[in-house]
């Protein structure tokens, strides 16, 4: 039998209501909606440069699974009969190499390439293991892809920081890459995790680009105000995210759109309501 497999019905053999849900609650840490929020609360309220940097990072490595997960195309545990999964929700495309371990992992490294401390790289160091754990142990990802999301979450995240200086920002040249790529998802026969991606790359770029051209809103502010800048952040960004899922049709073209305009909104337009309406200096 392969040690994969191995490994695979092991963990399930051991499930318990209490690791269940806890295994569950640490890859929940790494899914989108998660970190997209954690990063927009330090793009609007800490440090936009901070925010950008992470959020590059983050979605360069997304990026780059995406176009790994389509070239292998290899099929997830559950799908060849070999455990039963948990939260399979999460499994929306192939499964080497693990989108939430590189998703993990590259957060965690950017945190360390930031912030450059022991306690941080132990807290990036045991918070990807776990990612990576509790994505074998719900039965969705086979051993081999959470190593390749452990090691490619780092490395491309080391290369993504190389490229891109969040106190220069992003050029032309950004915005031309981001484009073609954008383009090149459309056309191409992807999956729809990335598309999306490339999709958020590109708002990432344009709306940092509008951002620094026309709003130059400030992230400091009173406590109370932050609260407030969150609270309309995410009111605003849910509403507008509902609203097109609901006008538009379900394609790939539509998602794609969806996702371009709600980073655009996140990065550039909400901080344009933050500045209009609560008077940040």
């Amino acid at each position: 039998m392969n040690w994969e497999v191995i490994i695979l019905q092991n963990l399930q053999s051991v499930r318990t209501p209490f690791l269940n849900s806890l295994m569950q609650s640490i890859t929940i840490m790494a899914e989108s909606i998660f970190i997209l929020l954690i990063i927009a609360i330090i793009y609007w309220c800490l440090d936009k440069k901070i925010g950008t940097k992470i959020a590059w990072i983050v979605i360069f490595n997304g990026v780059v699974n995406g176009v790994i997960k389509n070239i292998m195309r290899m099929p997830r545990p559950f799908e060849r009969g070999v455990v039963l999964p948990l939260r399979v929700e999460t499994a929306t495309s192939y499964s080497f190499p693990s989108g939430h371990t590189q998703t993990a992992t590259s957060f965690w490294t950017s945190a360390v390439l930031i912030f450059k401390s022991k306690s941080m790289l132990i807290m990036a160091v045991i918070m990807s293991l776990l990612t990576a754990f509790s994505r074998v142990y719900l039965g969705v990802h086979w051993p081999i892809d959470v190593f390749a999301g452990l090691i490619l979450g780092a490395v491309w995240a080391i290369i993504a920081d190389k490229i891109f200086d969040p106190y220069k920002g992003f050029t032309k040249i950004h915005l031309i890459l981001a484009s073609v790529i954008f383009g090149l998802t459309i056309f191409l026969p992807t999956g729809q995790d990335l598309a999306n991606t490339t999709s958020c790359l590109l708002g990432l770029v344009a709306g940092c680009i509008i951002e620094k051209k026309y709003v130059q809103f400030e992230e400091k502010s009173p406590p109370k105000q932050q609260f407030i800048k969150i609270f309309l952040g995410v009111i605003s960004t849910g509403i507008l995210y509902a609203g097109l899922q609901n006008i538009l049709p379900e394609l790939k073209i539509c998602e794609m759109i969806i996702n371009l305009i709600v980073i655009i909104w996140i990065v550039a337009g909400v901080p344009y309501l933050f500045k209009k309406f609560l008077a940040t200096k």
